[in-house]
């Protein structure tokens, strides 16, 4: 094993900018938005920002329930400076998003090629919810399945809590304009995403001057989209492990070999032949576990 001095740390400038971006990615943009709201509450600043700069900004809402969803959709996205027509709405069932990867990537496709996108967001991979997680690993998988579309930049956004960011966004100009939006969403709480969104876009002015409100992002290109499938994969072998040490440690072996442990030197004393004769054996075992 390694010591700890044999390691350099990375400086805090190499994990975090600490200037905002004063460009944003190249457009037209694609934007995943797993239910009506995740756009406006993860990137609402700086879709602001780039409709007022006249960039063109498409949205694809997954998922849509209640139906209601849509219209308030479109009114939040009046409000952040998007067409009706620059909306298209797949109503996929809450949690079926896997289920129905084929009809959402056929979607996406015929978008970026009517559209000639350039630049898709999708949510980040640590995000809780469940249909946040599956929209990034649909678009990722879409992105890695064909070398034409390892050109696209693919860029992550935060929707309810922080993750990996190498840009930032000033939304200081357009943050009002993004709680206006959130709040179009009147049948989800949104009083509840304003106070959240107001305390993830603080947070994300840690490393900046001069800026009150912020909108993290992570950019890569598409050909690199197997690292967020290595980031949603990442939790689950987590859990998949916690299940089997949990497992393990309620079993009988677990338990007879845990309570040898524990008196073995009265029965193996050190420098006794059974005590040489213990440790050959578990040598010999570990040396093939290794193997």
């Amino acid at each position: 094993m390694k010591h700890s001095s044999d390691f350099t740390l990375p400086p805090e400038r190499e994990l975090i900018p600490y200037e905002a971006s004063k460009k944003l990615p190249p457009d037209p943009w694609l934007v995943i938005s797993p239910h009506p709201d995740d756009e406006s509450i993860g990137m609402g600043g700086t879709i602001a920002l780039a409709t007022k700069q006249d960039l063109e900004v498409y949205i694809l809402e997954i998922t849509c329930q209640p139906r209601i969803r849509e219209q308030e959709a479109l009114e939040a996205g009046k409000i952040l400076g998007i067409s009706h027509n620059h909306f298209t709405f797949l109503h996929v069932e809450e949690g079926s998003i896997l289920e129905e990867e084929a009809r959402i990537v056929k979607s996406v496709s015929e978008l970026v090629e009517e559209h000639k996108v350039k630049t898709i967001f999708v949510p980040s991979p640590r995000e809780f919810h469940y249909d946040h997680r599956s929209s990034t690993l649909v678009i990722s998988r879409w992105l890695l399945s064909s070398e034409e579309r390892h050109h696209l930049n693919l860029i992550t956004y935060e929707i309810s809590r922080q993750w990996e960011c190498n840009f930032i966004v000033c939304i200081d100009e357009t943050f009002k304009t993004k709680l206006k939006a959130i709040r179009a969403y009147k049948s989800q709480n949104p009083e509840h995403y304003v106070r959240t969104s107001t305390a993830l876009n603080t947070a994300r002015c840690y490393t900046l001057k001069d800026c009150r409100f912020a909108e993290g992002f992570f950019a890569i290109k598409g050909k690199e989209a197997q690292k967020l499938i290595d980031w949603i994969f990442h939790e689950k072998c987590i859990e998949e492990l916690r299940r089997e040490n949990e497992m393990i440690k309620s079993s009988l072996w677990w338990k007879i070999a845990t309570r040898f442990y524990r008196v073995r030197n009265r029965f193996l004393p050190e420098g006794s032949k059974r005590r040489e004769i213990y440790n050959h054996l578990k040598a010999l075992i570990h040396k093939t576990i290794g193997e």
